[in-house]
């Protein structure tokens, strides 16, 4: 390999022997994608090498190393400038490039940071071509010292408590180290709600699954011969040093994660330019729907509920606004989705935690449950006409986080308020869309 820097490998150099270790190749014309490049070093070294290559983030890190290079480099319009949140609305926003983009996705030590996996696959999934696959390298919960925080264990164990004792035991990363042991675990836990969460292979497998065919973790493959006395004699070295930790924490090799096959998706846009008419202004009814009536689809404008839709003037049309709509409001995007809306009666029943339920017994065949090793209710939940994210959550996820997570399962629906107040007493109108599964 080449040394790119003094102090370590060539990280494009060693992604590409890592994919031919796979059989997968770089082809001079593939486009690539960094998900999660930081201040984009890992772009600019795949286009040194003649690639067409790309980078994604929440948040802007740094300045491109020139102007014009803006154009390689997309960012989340974020409101929160606290680059150590990771927190994104995954249903309000997403990957800003086009379907089909991209031939490779790449991402190296991110997924820890994406604290919600699906909505994230499902974008991945969207911007990749057909034959295209997904890279990602990341630190698993196997790790022995947590590589941001270096404690020990903490990708397992993540209370103030565990904080709190290594911080007296005078644990603390290079931006703690004026800090008390009261602030160290405040700080710790703090950033294991915002930043950093380690799923297990079968989590993220159960994530992925959804939305590509074939889902792998061959690290073995991908790493090819390793040195094991070399690993022995680093371990050693580290053990012996004044920065144990620190040297330990990223000593063991990534975990890798493969996915490909992407699966079908449905392109429900409705496309301008809108004409106006008495009623509103009308669109074209999506191709992928043409055999459906506007009266059995429901309207959405920027990912946030409308309601049902209504006919325009002739077949094959509908009404996505009402006259008078400004042209700021016009320059929205509408989706419909083919299925029906219904409200969510009160009482719900309190569960653990930020987790609260409704019975659903009628809709029991649509659960995630229903097919073993499958994600695949149809349901979408919304609050007050937005949409409520992420679906198909861990249920320990939502009692502990809430913030919106929701889980169709067995007869039940299992979901959390948005801001974590109890949805029995905050006086907001929750609905759900049920998509028809008839729809191609």
């Amino acid at each position: 390999m080449r040394r790119l820097h003094a102090t370590g490998f060539d990280t494009a150099d060693w992604i590409i022997q890592g994919l031919a270790n796979l059989n997968l190749s770089i082809e001079s014309t593939d486009r690539i994608l960094d998900f999660g490049c930081g201040e984009g070093a890992l772009v600019y070294r795949f286009r040194e090498l003649g690639y067409e290559a790309y980078g994604f983030d929440i948040h802007k890190y740094g300045k491109q190393r020139n102007v014009e290079d803006d154009i390689y480099f997309k960012f989340f319009t974020n409101p929160n400038t606290d680059t150590s949140d990771h927190r994104v609305s995954w249903t309000s926003c997403g990957l800003p490039f086009e379907n089909d983009t991209f031939d490779l996705v790449i991402s190296t030590q991110t997924l820890e940071h994406v604290l919600e996996p699906a909505p994230a696959m499902d974008e991945i999934a969207r911007v990749l071509r057909p034959n295209g696959v997904a890279l990602h390298l990341f630190p698993d919960r196997t790790w022995m010292i947590e590589p941001h925080l270096l404690v020990p264990f903490a990708t397992r164990i993540q209370n103030w408590w565990w904080f709190y004792l290594w911080g007296i035991l005078g644990v603390r990363n290079s931006f703690q180290r004026e800090f008390a042991a009261r602030q160290v675990a405040d700080a710790n836990l703090r950033y294991c709600q915002t930043g950093v969460r380690y799923f297990t292979n079968e989590e993220i497998s159960a994530y992925a699954l959804p939305f590509f065919e074939e889902v792998s973790f061959p690290k073995d493959t991908y790493y090819g011969y390793v040195d094991r006395r070399a690993s022995r004699r680093s371990i050693w070295r580290a053990l012996r040093s004044d920065e144990r930790f620190a040297n330990l924490a990223p000593l063991p090799r990534l975990n890798v994660l493969l996915t490909a096959k992407k699966r079908p998706r449905h392109d429900w846009r409705v496309l301008g330019p809108f004409r106006t008419t008495l009623g509103g202004y009308v669109g074209e009814m999506p191709k992928a729907l043409s055999g459906f009536d506007a009266e059995s689809v429901v309207l959405f404008q920027d990912g946030k509920l409308i309601g049902p839709a209504f006919s325009g003037e002739k077949p094959g049309t509908l009404i996505v606004a009402p006259p008078g709509c400004s042209d700021e409001q016009m320059a929205m995007k509408f989706d419909v989705a083919p299925g029906k809306l219904r409200k969510l009666e009160r009482p719900f029943q309190a569960h653990s935690g930020h987790m609260f339920g409704t019975t659903l017994a009628d809709l029991r065949h649509l659960a995630d449950d229903a097919i073993r090793g499958q994600n695949s209710s149809p349901i979408l939940v919304f609050e007050d006409k937005a949409p409520l994210g992420s679906a198909h959550a861990l249920h320990v996820d939502i009692i502990k986080f809430g913030a919106g997570r929701y889980s169709h399962w067995g007869s039940e629906l299992l979901f959390s308020s948005s801001d974590n107040s109890d949805p029995r007493s905050n006086g907001r109108k929750y609905e759900i869309v049920i998509i028809d599964q008839n729809a191609k």
